[in-house]
C-alpha cells in the first residue's frame, strides 16, 4: 500500500497519509500516521453520519483521542467485548445499536472490537469506521466470527469491511512484547495462507510477499523495543497489506483450524502464531511453488524460517503453550476441519488433520 497524500493532524499530533490499496485489490479507505484518529469526526462527516455508537473494550490512549474527534457524534458506548465475539453480547450490542439511533459504528481496539463492529455492520447494514490497536488485520477484511458455545462460525460479507480504517503506528506502541509476537505472526498467516488459496491473483501474491517482507523484517525489532515508532510503522504496513490478501483470497485449513480451536477457548493470536509453522511443515510437498517465493524473504524454507522467526520473538511454537482446548479434544478438532473441507493444497482428510494438529501440540 503506497501512500497519496499528507494531511492535518487535528487535536493528536502527527501528519496523516491515506493508502492507495495494491492495484486489483478491495480495501476500505486507509489513513495512517499520528493524526489519523483526530480524522475520525471529519471522516463520518464526509459520509453524512451524525450519531456514532463506540466499541471500545478497554482504557486505551487512542480511545481518548476518538471520543474528543467524535464530540457530541457520540450517542452511545459499548466496552464490554469478549475475544470471537460470543453471541449473547452481539445480541446485546445490537439492542445497544438500536436504542441509541446510531447510523455509524467505530471500532478501537483489536480483533474483539472490530468483530463486535462487523456483526452490528452485517445485522444492520450500519458503516463501520475501525481504529486497530493490533496487527490482526480484520479491519481490512469482509470476514465476520460469531461464537456459540464452543462452536465458532465464519462468513464473508462486504457490507462488514469497514468504510474506513485510521491507524496510527504510535498506538501499537502499548503492546508489550508478547503482544507484538503473537499478533505480528498472526497477520503474516494471513499473508502465507493467501499463497495457497485457489482464487489467489499476482496482486494477492506480491501483496502477500511484500506484507511478509515488512513483518519479517520489522517484528523483531518491535519486539526488542516496543517503543521504535519507525518499526511499529512498517509492520503496521505489513499488517495492513495481510489483511488485504486475506479479504481478496478464500481462507484455508490454516484459519480454520484456528477457528475451530478458537471456538474451544483457544487465544487468538496466539494459536495463529503456534500452528502456523506446523501448517507450512504439513504442506511440504504440495505448496512448495506459490510458498518457493517466502525462501527469499524468510532466509531459510518456509516453515523452517517461520520457526525461527517465532523462536527470534519468543512466540509459542506448540499449542501446548496456547490457553485453548487439550490434547484430549484432538479428535474433536479434527472432525470439525475435516466437515469444513477448507482450502489447502494438501488434501484434507481425517487422518492428514490429526497428523498436522499432534505435530502441533508436540506429539509427533
Amino acid at each position: 500500500m503506497t501512500s497519496t497524500r499528507p494531511g492535518g493532524g487535528g487535536s493528536s499530533h502527527g501528519t496523516v497519509e491515506a493508502l492507495d490499496p495494491p492495484r486489483g485489490l478491495r480495501t476500505p479507505r486507509v489513513l495512517v500516521g499520528g493524526g489519523a484518529l483526530a480524522r475520525v469526526g471529519e471522516e463520518l462527516d464526509a459520509l453524512g453520519r451524525t450519531r456514532a455508537l463506540l466499541v471500545a473494550g478497554r482504557d486505551h490512549p487512542g480511545s481518548t483521542i476518538v471520543r474528543e474527534a467524535l464530540g457530541d457524534r457520540e450517542v452511545a458506548r459499548i466496552a464490554d467485548v469478549a475475544p470471537h465475539v460470543p453471541r449473547r453480547r452481539a445480541s446485546e450490542a445490537i439492542a445497544v445499536f438500536d436504542e441509541s439511533g446510531a447510523d455509524a459504528v467505530v471500532t478501537v481496539g483489536g480483533g474483539s472490537a472490530t468483530g463486535l463492529g462487523k456483526v452490528l455492520a452485517r445485522d444492520r447494514d450500519v458503516a463501520l469506521f475501525a481504529v486497530p490497536t493490533t496487527y490482526a488485520g480484520s479491519e481490512m477484511t469482509p470476514v465476520w466470527g460469531e461464537t456459540d458455545g464452543d462452536r465458532k462460525t465464519t462468513g464473508r460479507d462486504w457490507r462488514v469491511l469497514p468504510a474506513v480504517v485510521l491507524a496510527d503506528p504510535g498506538l501499537l506502541t502499548t503492546l508489550d512484547p508478547g503482544q507484538i509476537a503473537t499478533s505480528g505472526l498472526n497477520a503474516l498467516a494471513h499473508a502465507v495462507e493467501a499463497l495457497w488459496a485457489p482464487d489467489r491473483t499476482a496482486a494477492v501474491r506480491d501483496a502477500s510477499l511484500d506484507s511478509a517482507r515488512s513483518l519479517a523484517g520489522a517484528l523483531p525489532r518491535c519486539v526488542a523495543d516496543p517503543t521504535d515508532r519507525e518499526g511499529q510503522a512498517v509492520a503496521l504496513r505489513g499488517a495492513l497489506l495481510a489483511g488485504a490478501c486475506l479479504a481478496n483470497a478464500t481462507m484455508g485449513i490454516h484459519h480454520k483450524a484456528c477457528h475451530v480451536l478458537g471456538g474451544m477457548g483457544g487465544d487468538h493470536a496466539a494459536t495463529h502464531a503456534a500452528l502456523l509453522p506446523h501448517v507450512l511443515a504439513w504442506q511440504e510437498g504440495y505448496a512448495d511453488a506459490v510458498t518457493a517465493p517466502l525462501v527469499g524473504v524468510l532466509a531459510a524454507e518456509p516453515a523452517a524460517g517461520v520457526f525461527a522467526l517465532s523462536r527470534a520473538l519468543a512466540a509459542p511454537t506448540s499449542l501446548r503453550e496456547v490457553a485453548g482446548p487439550g490434547v484430549e479434544r484432538i479428535e474433536e478438532v479434527v472432525a470439525h476441519v475435516v466437515e469444513a473441507a477448507p482450502a489447502s493444497p494438501r488434501p484434507v482428510t481425517e487422518s492428514g488433520v490429526r497428523e498436522l494438529l499432534e505435530s502441533a501440540y508436540g506429539l509427533a
